[in-house]
């Protein structure tokens, strides 16, 4: 079996600053309006446990054979799954696909966009960038063969879908 990289969610740590949701958006410049990584607010609300969501890179992306011009596809040797902006055309057929509501359209490039686990962090040895900014340590990553041993599949406000998505949690205990 190839490698397939995850993340893993302890939400016993999480506090809800949505410091991974910034870091995310800050990395990728993202347009206003497009979160890349959306994260619970201790603002809105007080009490976790929190969860924070991007692409699960799934082992069955359902955005994949939605896609009809082929623009994402799944690395063999880390399972991440990317999107070819130069093929994309912004069909929109991904969004209606996935479970998790992962891509995001980008209206002032006309393309879909989506967490493509830092690709060019981890290709540079460092970490994803919501990963580095979680100030409780309450994100990681890393190999799904370990991770699944670590976490569950669900955690409290997700539940998992057929797409076997590459993400465990550590349960809060509130």
């Amino acid at each position: 079996m190839a490698k397939q990289l995850g993340f893993i969610l302890n939400q016993q740590n999480c506090v809800g600053c949505q410091g991974c949701q910034t870091a995310c958006q800050a990395k990728n410049n993202s347009d206003v309006g497009i979160s890349l990584r959306v994260a619970d607010s201790c603002e809105y609300t007080p009490v976790g446990p929190f969860i924070t969501e991007a692409c699960y890179h799934c082992e069955t992306p359902a955005c994949i054979p939605a896609c009809p011009v082929q623009a994402i596809s799944k690395r063999d040797e880390d399972g991440i799954v990317v999107v070819d902006l130069e093929l994309c055309d912004g069909n929109k057929e991904c969004i209606a696909a996935c479970p998790y509501d992962a891509p995001k359209f980008n209206e002032n490039i006309g393309k879909m966009e989506k967490c493509d686990f830092c690709l060019d962090r981890l290709e540079a040895d460092d970490i994803p960038a919501c990963v580095e900014s979680c100030p409780a340590k309450a994100l990681n990553y890393g190999d799904m063969e370990i991770l699944s041993g670590q976490g569950v599949l669900e955690g409290a406000k997700f539940k998992a879908e057929d797409t076997n998505p590459s993400v465990r949690f550590i349960l809060a205990s509130f």
